[in-house]
């Protein structure tokens, strides 16, 4: 799965997310691909110092070399899914794209589908705490986030193997071959199939300057 995470200026919220999401699928075992970028991104900015210091706190060290980006059509064309820090990112990326509409979400309101998301507040221009505090925050969102992600790709392998063994009892009862096996030779005889599960939560605030 491909996540794109979007702020402003791509050096407090984003890279922060994006750095901590990393973390936590690798102690999942969890395959992500991430990335972050900005709406009104300045290119090539470090992350804030502020930023770097919350990370380094919990051993997060990949934000380090981290250079501030505009979010891009290719970024959005690449992403299973795009979060933003608040409601006004959302609009503003549903602004300028969109055909991405239906993957646009903000972080809490995809990590928790239902309810009231409220935005993550901009840290930027606070003190060290203020960054510490928004990291919380963050790392709440991206905990029910992975877990989400679990559940759901637990039930799709649970799908998949109950389809599989009902596929092996049809046709034995008139010789022919299990359902799985004729799937697998009209396979090889058309076209290959991809179709990415899709998530859709329901939509429910305006940018800053990350």
């Amino acid at each position: 799965m491909r996540i794109l995470f979007v702020c402003t200026g791509n050096t407090c919220r984003s890279p922060m997310a994006a750095a901590l999401l990393r973390r936590l699928a690798k102690e999942r075992r969890y395959s992500l691909e991430v990335r972050s970028a900005g709406l009104a991104a300045v290119p090539g900015l470090p992350a804030s110092e502020h930023a770097r210091e919350v990370l380094r706190r919990r051993g997060v060290e990949d934000v380090e070399n981290h250079r501030s980006r505009s979010v891009a059509q290719e970024d959005v064309e690449w992403a299973d899914v795009v979060l933003t820090m608040t409601e006004g990112h959302k609009r503003m990326m549903h602004a300028r794209f969109p055909s991405a509409v239906s993957k646009v979400f903000t972080l809490n309101e995809y990590a928790w589908p239902g309810e009231n998301a409220k935005d993550i507040a901009d840290p930027f221009g606070g003190d060290v705490e203020e960054y510490a505090r928004c990291l919380e925050e963050i790392e709440k969102a991206l905990t029910a986030l992975m877990d989400r992600l679990t559940r759901e790709t637990e039930g799709t392998q649970a799908e998949h193997q109950a389809g599989e063994a009902g596929g092996n009892t049809e046709g034995a009862g008139n010789g022919g071959p299990p359902r799985h096996a004729r799937e697998d030779a009209e396979d090889t005889q058309g076209g290959p199939s991809d179709a990415p599960g899709g998530q859709s939560p329901p939509t429910p605030r305006a940018a800053d300057n990350d």
